[in-house]
């Protein structure tokens, strides 16, 4: 005989789920905070002067209160997907923004931004590519190993680079003005030991195709004889996570 299985039982197995989520999604805040008062990163407001600009493109400081901050945090925890990544630890930020256009938010540096870079600082060695300047946030901790011994940015904007790559010189840094996507390294170049792709301004499943692309480029440019080589996305975990999400929600 085989039980029926009542409004009581599925309300309570909702329960049962988003209670795992809940506590799932605490402990992904706890990275968030963790990420937020490490000191892995500096924080861009004491390299990025407020309201400093250059063509279509503007570096503001903005802070974030504790009551705001309290607000994307019952957000993040209590929201049934991943959308964890929404909360900001209470501080004082840098964003790099479009003037014009749609006004295009390309990159703070949140507790997020600095959760998802870590990955390329913990595997930074040797011959470093990076594509997309961005803030530059990644380049005083990555640039300060002395694992590595040359880093290259790739970044197609030339406002961006004239206003965040004047912040940063050092012998192992060259910025390129190039697109990612069509840009070849010269052919006497040295073989990359560690590629990070960050160039996308929200985090998202869409971002996925782009990723696959990017990392089958420049897989052929990497140095096959490092048994260390690292090639990574930014933030490509979660998108993965989006995506499933996405498809449970669409039932396929």
């Amino acid at each position: 005989m085989h039980r029926r299985i009542g409004a009581y039982d599925v309300a309570m197995e909702y329960a049962k789920e988003m209670e795992l989520k809940v506590e799932k999604n605490a402990k992904r805040l706890e990275a968030l905070e963790k990420a937020n008062s490490n000191k892995v990163f500096p924080w861009m407001r004491t390299i990025h002067k407020d309201g400093d600009h250059e063509g279509d493109v503007e570096l503001s400081h903005f802070e974030v209160s504790a009551q705001d901050s309290g607000m994307t945090k019952v957000r993040a925890l209590l929201n049934p997907g991943v959308r964890w990544f929404s909360y900001v630890p209470p501080g004082k930020y840098v964003r790099l923004i479009e003037r014009d256009g749609d006004g295009t938010l390309w990159m703070t540096d949140t507790a997020h931004e600095r959760l998802s870079s870590l990955p390329l600082v913990e595997n930074a060695h040797g011959h470093v590519l990076i594509s997309g300047l961005g803030l530059g946030m990644v380049l005083p901790p990555v640039l300060q190993k002395k694992s590595v011994t040359q880093v290259t940015v790739l970044e197609k904007s030339c406002d961006i680079i004239k206003l965040v790559g004047k912040r940063f010189t050092h012998p192992k840094l060259t910025i390129l003005e190039e697109d990612v996507f069509f840009y070849k390294p010269p052919a006497d170049s040295p073989r990359y030991d560690v590629v990070f792709h960050d160039i996308w301004p929200h985090v998202c499943d869409g971002n996925l195709p782009q990723m696959t692309v990017l990392k089958r480029r420049f897989v052929h440019w990497m140095n096959k004889k490092n048994p260390r080589r690292w090639q990574g996305c930014w933030a490509e975990g979660t998108c993965r996570d989006l995506r499933k999400e996405r498809c449970e929600w669409q039932g396929d």
